[in-house]
C-alpha cells in the first residue's frame, strides 16, 4: 500500500449501505469475501456491484452500479 492504510471494513453491512455510484475499498486479502458477498447480496436484494483490483494501492475497489 502506498501512503495510507485501507481499513478492514465489515463487508456485508458496508455493501448493503452503499448508494448507487459510491465506491469503497478493501485490502486485497479480503478479495474473495468481497466478491462473494457482492454476488450473494446482489441476488438477494436485486443490487449490483462492480469490482476492480488496484495492485498499485493493494486494494479491491467496489462500485455500486444499481
Amino acid at each position: 500500500m502506498q501512503n495510507e492504510e485501507v481499513k478492514k471494513l465489515p463487508v456485508h453491512p458496508t455493501l448493503r449501505a452503499m448508494e448507487v455510484g459510491e465506491v469503497r475499498s478493501w485490502p486485497l486479502l479480503q478479495t474473495n469475501a468481497v466478491r462473494s458477498s457482492a454476488q450473494t447480496l446482489g441476488l438477494m436484494y436485486n443490487k449490483k456491484w462492480s469490482t476492480h483490483v488496484n495492485r498499485e494501492t493493494g486494494t479491491i475497489d467496489v462500485t455500486r452500479v444499481y
